[in-house]
């Protein structure tokens, strides 16, 4: 299997979306969009993830995979859902999980989708490919790495999709996941000579990971939703009813005498997700519904978050592990036996 440098998490605006459908009264008018925007990340995800799978048959010694990486521009930040490196190539995957028949029409240069008897267009995806391309090798000019090529591919995830076009030409551009490693062959047999060397492909490597910028969407602010409409409290793990008391260093639910030690901290989760980054004893106590400073200072402590300042003055950030605390309660939540 191939050296995984980077690897592929759950998409943050899927964890957003989710804290906030919880924050947010259930007859909310929002939490209808939040659904169907979540539903539409969550198929790009598992399409994505479906490559990744025909990705495993790659030699481990020659190929370093980074998945969604997040780069900066002089006029944004690019995204690249596979990049892979090598010291023979740099190759980028751009993966779509369309379903029905897909028409790639180069004449008009348009392309469209048919599917349930209705045809809709989108934006090219060629286009968008060439146009990644095109920033990430100003990304790597600007890092002292002109003239490396970067091979590009349009892959699509969904076995039951059918692609046609009007040029053979798109052919050598675009293949779905299960034609992926025939295609790659084909497309990578020419590049039998290093463009670097080892010491190169790993200064690479250790820059697209420090480089990385993670996107965090502002969800309050893009859907005009003040602090004071979310639920604030602790959200009961066992029964998800809201607000679990403190008694005797415990958390317990009201509803369904639920027991827990550590419910805040998925509480926590959901402020740094929807909030802000950062958090002071005040803040905390306002949001877990808590009373008491020297409670909240000992929860605080208790989860060794970073932190700068002293007494009043102390701001706590979110922990360096965060996207591990989230896939950890991802798995937790999908395991409960509510849930199965």
């Amino acid at each position: 299997m191939p050296m995984i440098a980077k690897p592929r998490f759950l998409p943050m605006r899927i964890h957003v979306n989710q804290a906030l459908a919880r924050r947010l009264p259930k007859n909310h008018p929002i939490i209808p969009i939040l659904e169907n925007s979540t539903s539409k990340i969550n198929s790009g995800y598992h399409g994505e993830v479906e490559v990744d799978f025909h990705l495993k048959y790659l030699d481990d010694k020659e190929h370093h995979i980074f998945r969604d990486l997040r780069l900066s521009h002089p006029l944004h930040h690019f995204q690249l859902d596979n990049l892979i490196l090598s010291r023979k190539y740099i190759l980028h995957l751009e993966v779509k999980n369309y379903t029905g028949t897909l028409y790639f029409d180069e004449k008009l240069k348009q392309f469209y989708q048919t599917a349930n008897n209705a045809e809709k267009g989108y934006q090219h995806p060629l286009t968008q490919l060439r146009r990644q391309n095109a920033q990430f090798l100003d990304w790597l000019a600007a890092r002292g790495f002109s003239g490396l090529p970067v091979i590009s591919q349009l892959v699509f995830s969904n076995p039951a999709a059918v692609i046609k076009t009007n040029d053979a030409g798109i052919r050598r551009l675009v293949c779905k996941a299960d034609q992926l490693k025939a295609q790659l062959s084909t497309v990578l047999s020419s590049a039998s000579v290093d463009i670097m060397t080892e010491k190169e492909q790993r200064k690479l490597s250790r820059l697209l990971l420090k480089e990385n910028l993670p996107h965090k969407p502002e969800v309050l602010k893009n859907y005009d939703i003040h602090y004071d409409e979310l639920r604030k409290g602790i959200q009961c793990p066992a029964c998800s009813a809201f607000y679990m008391k403190r008694k005797h260093r415990f958390w317990v639910c009201p509803h369904c005498h639920h027991h827990s030690s550590h419910a805040h901290v998925d509480a926590l989760l959901d402020y740094f997700l929807l909030v802000k980054p950062t958090i002071t004893n005040s803040e905390f106590r306002d949001f877990m519904c808590l009373s008491s400073v020297k409670t909240s200072s000992n929860l605080l402590v208790s989860m060794g978050l970073p932190h700068q300042g002293i007494n009043k003055g102390r701001v706590y950030f979110a922990p360096l592990n965060f996207h591990s605390l989230l896939e950890e309660r991802r798995i937790q939540v999908r395991n409960h036996p509510i849930n199965r």
